[in-house]
């Protein structure tokens, strides 16, 4: 799995959390500490975003992200992907 494809799952994760949660972009960036911009830069799968500031995001939406270094087993919250 490339980076780009993981930036692109996880913006697609977070958005689908936010919305099941009810909350717009601009209330989980006042949650989470951080802007609606960068919001947006993480549902876009955007490579600018700052790891520690998408760890917090996740942590708001009480979604704990477990990755396998070289198995390509990524989790979302029972979202699992295995490219093996």
């Amino acid at each position: 799995m490339t980076n780009q494809i993981l930036l692109n799952e996880l913006g697609r994760f977070i958005r689908q959390e936010r919305k099941q949660r009810g909350l717009n972009q601009l209330e989980l960036a006042d949650l989470s500490a951080t802007s609606i911009n960068f919001i947006s830069h993480i549902e876009k799968g955007k490579p600018t975003a700052h790891i520690g500031k998408i760890m917090d995001v996740l942590r708001i939406l009480g979604i704990q992200l477990n990755a396998g270094y070289g198995s390509e087993v990524i989790s979302f919250k029972g979202l699992i992907k295995d490219e093996s």
